[in-house]
């Protein structure tokens, strides 16, 4: 099963799910975090490119990604877990071109 869910419906599972994770487990989720946003942004920014464009409008590609990482971004914020200071700060650098 996916340890980050990146789809609107599987947020909540995903957080009790996460309480039940090991010690081990948890430590990793900054990074893993960081990770999945990481794919995200490079997917967004591939799709931005590759879409047509009307009047500043994303392709449907670049908009389910970008909902996917709002959704990855509420996960971050809904655990019940204290990360490192800086991996807020990451992940907001990596959602903010997917804002615009």
């Amino acid at each position: 099963k996916a340890v980050v869910s990146t789809q609107s419906t599987g947020i909540n599972h995903r957080v009790q799910a996460f309480k039940s994770y090991s010690d081990e487990l948890r430590r990793c989720i900054p990074d893993i975090l960081i990770m999945v946003m990481s794919i995200l942004n490079k997917l967004f920014k591939t799709a931005s490119k590759s879409g047509n464009s009307l009047f500043g409008a994303q392709n449907k590609q670049a908009q389910k990604i970008r909902d996917q990482a709002k959704v990855v971004m509420r996960f971050a914020g809904m655990l019940p877990y204290s990360m490192p200071g800086d991996t807020h700060a990451q992940l907001s650098m990596l959602d903010a071109p997917m804002r615009y």
